[in-house]
Order: structure tokens, then sequence, then C-alpha cells
């Protein structure tokens, strides 16, 4: 019952969080300012020394913890299909990775235009460097369930990313309190504490998986749809493999997950080749659409170089007409002058 009591007592410290990192980062250095002054008044100094330590938000890093508490819905979308995802990806399941793809790339884009509303409405705009920095967080959030803990807290430091493999690195990228869903305890503050029980139990419960596929990569779709000339054999054998898994006879669970990360790499280095051959076959389009318009241009000009000689042409013509009308004019002047002399 005790310890009930104490889990469910109020953290001052998170309270205070909650309230500084909910404000706009132009009001970020005054209210901590304010709340440090507040705690001190309560003669709590080790509480006005935590509440000072806690660090400003970057930009980017702001913007999310804006958009998180005006968009629970994006949140929500955002837990949901990265759970979905995390689950197709640990499991190797192919299929399942390409359907979620949609719904991935929706995420990104719905957070960034979220992103850019919230920012806009706080009187900001998000450059290019902060959306791309947006963009890399939701991707870390997507690939890794901590790095989404920390990014949905409210209380983000900076900005995050995922490699494609290992951990994402949250060290002082989030608050670090002991209470409260929006502020739960990411990294412990200070090492000579010791690990937190939970937080280990945490890890041990979910282990990490040498073949986390990068989220923000354009290899894993296209194993399984829309494949380049030449990756189907390896598409093949990644299914093979995914299929293996997902039983519970496999033969060899090592070998499979070998076999695995082979394909993957041969994929990888196969769909490298067809993006290099696309690109060449984009530059000789290029060129030749230059060269088109080049000719276009030829032709416009030789087309206004033809209507200036029809044009002179035509004048010559008339002046031809005119000067025939003049000699025969004159042909008829001359011939009466000649018979009235005859006369």
């Amino acid at each position: 019952m005790a310890e009930e009591l104490a889990a469910s007592a109020p953290d001052p410290l998170a309270e205070a969080a909650e309230q500084l990192y909910a404000v706009r980062l132009a009001d970020f250095m005054a209210t901590r300012t304010e709340l440090v002054a507040a705690a001190r008044a309560a003669k709590d100094r080790p509480l006005a020394a935590a509440i000072g330590k806690l660090r400003k938000p970057s930009v980017a890093a702001g913007v999310v913890n804006a958009l998180v508490r005006a968009r629970p819905d994006l949140v929500e979308q955002l837990l949901s299909v990265g759970a979905q995802l995390r689950a197709a990806q640990a499991n190797l399941h192919g299929t399942a990775i390409a359907a979620l793809r949609p719904a991935r790339d929706q995420v990104i884009a719905d957070v960034l235009s979220g992103a850019r509303e919230v920012a806009e409405a706080g009187g900001a705009a998000v450059t290019a460097a902060g959306e791309n920095e947006i963009r890399e967080t939701v991707i870390a959030a997507l690939a890794s369930a901590e790095a989404a803990d920390a990014v949905t807290s409210g209380a983000l430091t900076r900005a995050i990313s995922y490699a494609g493999f290992g951990e994402v690195d949250l060290a002082d990228a989030v608050v670090a309190t002991t209470t409260g869903r929006l502020l739960r305890l990411i990294r412990t503050p200070e090492p000579a504490a010791g690990p937190d029980p939970e937080q280990a139990a945490d890890q041990d419960a979910e282990p990490d998986t040498d073949l986390d596929v990068e989220p923000d990569t354009d290899l894993t779709p296209e194993l399984t749809t829309d494949l380049p000339p030449g990756t189907g054999r390896v598409h093949d054998q990644y299914q093979a493999v995914a299929e293996e898994l997902a039983t519970d006879n496999a033969a060899d669970p090592d070998a499979a997950i070998e076999a695995a990360a082979t394909a993957y790499q041969d994929a990888a280095a196969e769909v490298t080749g067809a993006k290099a051959t696309v690109r060449e076959a984009s530059q000789a389009l290029d060129a030749a659409k230059a060269r088109l318009a080049d000719l276009k241009d030829q032709l416009a000009t030789a087309e206004r170089e033809i209507e200036q000689l029809f044009a002179a042409d035509a004048a010559a013509r008339e002046a031809v007409a005119s000067a025939v009308r003049r000699r025969q004019a004159a042909a008829e002047l001359l011939a009466r002058r000649e018979a009235e002399a005859e006369a």
C-alpha cells in the first residue's frame, strides 16, 4: 500500500517540466526562471537546482513538443503504426512491411503538416533544415519504442535520428524524471545511482534484433513490391527465410537469420545498382528533353523567318504588280501622244 501511495505521489520536477515544456520557446527561459524562484521560495533548493538544469529545446524539438500537446490524434497514429512496423520487422514479414509503407509515409506527412501548422499558430515557421530534423525524429519514433516514448513525452530537448541499426541515441534528448507518462525515465540522470530496475526489466523483456530495417529506406518495400530488374531472386530468398522463421519447425534459426541478413544485403546492393541505372536514364532523359527544347526553339525561329520571307515575297509581288501597272499606263500615254502628233 505504501508503495502504491509513493508511486501515485506527485513529482514536483515532473510537474514543473510539464509546465515548462508546454510554453513557447520564446517564453522558455523566463518561465524556467519563475519556476526556479518558486522552488526557492518554497525552500526546496534541490528542486530549484533540478529545474534550473532543464535544457531549452531546439527549434525542431520545441515544435514536436507543441505538436504532441496540440494533436493527440497524431500521437496515437504514430504509436500505432510504429508498433505494427516494429512487429513486422522483428518477424521479417516483408509483405506486412510493404503493406504498412503507405501508412508510414502518411504518418510522416501528417506530422510534418501538423508541425507547420503548429509553428505558424505560434508565429514561427519551420525551415527546411528544421523540417528534416522533425522527419528524422518521426522516423526514429517509428523504429524504436523507446524513441517513441521520448518523442511523445512532450519534453524532447533535441531532434533524434535512427541510423538503421542498434538503439536510437536518446542521451540528453528528453527530460529524465521518475513519474508520469509524459515524462517517463528514459535515461538515469546520475550513473552512480545504478540502472532503474523497471527500465532494466523492460529492456530484458524487449531484446533488440540484429536485423532492424531502417524505416526511412526504400529497400524493404522494394523487396516485396515493384522490384527493379534482377532483384526477384533475392526477394524469393528473403521471403523463404521469412516464412521459415515464422514457422515453429525452423531447422536452424541461426542459419536462417544469417541467410536473411545475406539476402537483405544482396537486395540492398542490387537495388542500389538499379537506382544508379534509373539516375543515368533520368539524366539521359533530361538531356534529350534539353535537345528537344533546343530543336523547338530552332523550329520557332525558322517559322518566324518563313513568315518574314512570305511577307517579303508578298511585298515584292505587290511592287512588281505596281510597276507593271505604271508601265502600262506610261505605254498608253505614249500611244495617245503619238496619235495626236500624227493628227
